[in-house]
């Protein structure tokens, strides 16, 4: 699944993508409370595990381009390293959230539960996608005509003394 998510992540909007498998996952939250067998059971997990391949696989890429895209080139590593604090603690914060809701909601209450997150979490992510995007390319813009400026003053500073020179 990752490979395919990357595939379309190349082709498309990266997230686009990611909300996309945000929003297939918040169904599988939902298979995995119907569920009524060990197999039905295990065959939820699977898909909530492509799912999460489908949601995850984007973001490293989405965020090197935005990186690029609002100037901060060289700051990849740092982007990483959030991606990568984000992550675990959202895996330790995640585990220990769910048992509780586990132990006093139960099953179903809390796949609900996720199930909502995650839906809310693809409707940010589809309209960050549709609608911020512009002002993030205006502002890349603006950035980009001040450094432009700032290097002709420089520029022209500098001719200035060899004239005179």
């Amino acid at each position: 699944m990752a490979i395919g998510a990357g595939w379309l992540a190349d082709r498309y909007r990266k997230l686009t993508v990611m909300a996309v498998g945000m929003c297939i996952l918040s169904i599988s939250f939902l298979l995995l409370a119907l569920t009524s067998s060990t197999w039905s059971l295990v065959l939820a997990i699977i898909f909530i595990g492509m799912c999460i391949a489908i949601s995850i696989t984007p973001s490293l890429p989405a965020i090197s381009e935005h990186l690029q895209h609002v100037g901060q080139i060289h700051s990849q590593g740092q982007g990483y390293a959030l991606f990568n604090l984000a992550y675990s603690g959202g895996a330790a914060i995640g585990s220990l959230v769910s048992g509780i809701m586990y132990e006093r909601l139960g099953l179903l209450n809390t796949t609900i539960v996720f199930s909502g997150i995650s839906a809310a979490l693809a409707v940010c992510l589809l309209t960050y996608c549709y609608f911020i995007p512009d002002h993030i390319a205006l502002a890349a813009a603006e950035r980009k005509a001040d450094l432009e400026r700032q290097a002709a003053t420089t520029e022209s500073i500098d001719t200035r003394q060899t004239t005179i020179s």
